[in-house]
């Protein structure tokens, strides 16, 4: 005796059938099902937790991808990235992106309001001071480094002396030297040539030498910090 089917079954079985075919038919041509379905999925309730959308896609971040605050910040997005630094509490990188923000704004001031953008400068070349300051001991590189971009700021300020010393900080004896001979500021200029004149090339040290000689003998050979080394 034939025993009759399940209408429900039946139904339940066409409907399974057809929506593979649907399913095989699109993926073979490349149609792929709409994103939000698979989010939709993807924030199902797991554990009792419900995931939000922007936990859903940090999850689907790869380790490798990197620090998006770092990313920012060597694509020079500044202010962007001193958004990202803030939110992660980072306090002492918030600081170097405000200090190159500051050189951008002193970058943008127009050289006709002279004062305007020197001060702009000086307050760029104070922000790198700090931040060389605030560097941990064991990263010498990046001291340097914010020391170096300090002297540049306060050089664009004119404040020369100050730039000399902030080259000196950052062991650019070279740039320190030349810019205490623009400054006039020859004590300084001949305690890097006596500490520091293995660090300079033979022809500027020579005529650096040459120019502090004249100077003092101008002046008053005495007053000579070093006179036995001129």
């Amino acid at each position: 005796m034939k025993v009759p089917g399940n209408p429900d079954a039946k139904d339940s079985s066409h409907s399974l059938r057809r929506c593979t075919g649907v399913a095989k038919t699109r993926s073979r041509s490349g149609h792929l099902l709409p994103r939000y379905r698979v989010w939709r999925f993807r924030l199902l309730p797991k554990n009792g937790q419900r995931l939000g959308e922007r936990q859903y896609c940090n999850s689907i971040l790869p380790n490798t991808s990197g620090d998006p605050s770092q990313r920012m910040f060597r694509n020079k997005r500044y202010a962007q990235a001193s958004v990202a630094f803030l939110r992660a509490g980072r306090k002492r990188e918030v600081a170097i992106c405000d200090a190159y923000l500051l050189r951008e704004k002193a970058r943008s001031t127009s050289i006709i309001t002279s004062a305007v953008r020197a001060q702009a400068f000086i307050t760029a070349a104070n922000a790198f001071i700090t931040c060389a300051q605030d560097s941990p001991s064991k990263q010498v590189r990046e001291r340097l480094a914010y020391y170096g971009t300090a002297g540049e700021c306060y050089k664009e300020a004119r404040d020369l002396k100050n730039a000399g010393n902030s080259y000196r900080m950052a062991e650019q004896y070279a740039a320190a030297a030349r810019t205490y001979r623009e400054g006039g500021y020859f004590d300084e200029l001949v305690e890097v040539i006596t500490r520091h004149g293995n660090a300079l090339d033979s022809g500027l040290l020579e005529r650096l030498t040459k120019v502090a000689q004249m100077y003092y003998f101008k002046v008053n050979f005495d007053e000579c910090p070093v006179p036995k080394y001129l």
